[in-house]
């Protein structure tokens, strides 16, 4: 909501907040004591304190984001990446904070018992007991190797309906330009980032692994309310869409 609302307006941030409250895909996992929502929340977390430049909240998400799955791991590559871009040689020092609070957390993690090498060895030990030729299973076919689009698949097959509608309605937006450049780039590199990393190097065994897409793609698609609220069908069409979500969340229920 907070997101949605500093970028695009109030009305985004109500409709962002009720697709995210109504997705069946993140109330589903959120049940469960499992690490892909918690990463989800702490992604969206350390993104948006990063947008505000809060260098030390979004150091601390990130390190929870790192703490609470080893994938997480990986998000600080988009970090840095975001940082030189935008900030230059003024980066090192933003970097330097953030990376600071991050390490904090993470050795809080453990308690202050360990050295922080300890998180990157633990972190090469998560995929040792996987089982060599697993029957990896996609629309019918059992696979060893994978495939390389199985989580595209995977999320247009188990997202919703109005979650995919808003996809291309904001692609069609985006003609009109960004609202806010920044906060919109940081949006969408977030999508990508971890659609290719999942593709290259995830086990595809669900869609779980993409969980921290879905906020994410929430507040980005929440522009579209700004353009809809200019026109009696575009105006009719916003509760329609979140009756919709609702109703998908309802039914699968």
């Amino acid at each position: 909501f907070l997101w949605a609302r500093d970028l695009f307006g109030i009305d985004a941030g109500f409709f962002a907040a009720g697709f995210y409250a109504f997705s069946p895909n993140l109330l589903a996992h959120g049940m469960l004591v499992t690490t892909d929502v918690p990463l989800a929340v702490f992604s969206l977390l350390t993104l948006y304190l990063f947008w505000k430049r809060r260098d030390v909240y979004s150091g601390l998400a990130l390190g929870a984001a790192m703490a609470s799955k080893f994938s997480g791991a990986f998000l600080p590559i988009l970090i840095v990446v975001l940082c030189l871009a935008r900030d230059g040689r003024a980066a090192f020092k933003r970097m330097l904070i953030m990376g600071t609070a991050s390490l904090l957390v993470i050795e809080a993690a453990y308690l202050f018992s360990q050295l922080p090498f300890v998180y990157i060895r633990d972190g090469m030990l998560v995929n040792v007991k996987v089982v060599p030729d697993y029957p990896f299973y996609l629309l019918g076919e059992l696979n060893p190797r994978g495939w390389w689009y199985y989580f595209l698949i995977a999320f247009a097959v188990k997202a919703t309906i109005p979650t995919l509608l808003l996809i291309p309605a904001v692609l069609v937006d985006l003609k009109n330009g960004l609202m806010d450049r920044w906060g919109e780039v940081i949006l969408i590199s977030g999508i990508v980032f971890y659609v290719i990393l999942n593709s290259i190097g995830a086990i595809p065994i669900g869609l779980r692994y993409l969980l921290p897409i879905f906020p994410l793609l929430f507040v980005w698609t929440s522009r579209v309310v700004k353009r809809l609220a200019a026109s009696r069908i575009g105006t009719a069409a916003i509760p329609i869409l979140l009756l919709w979500q609702a109703w998908a969340a309802i039914r699968a229920f």
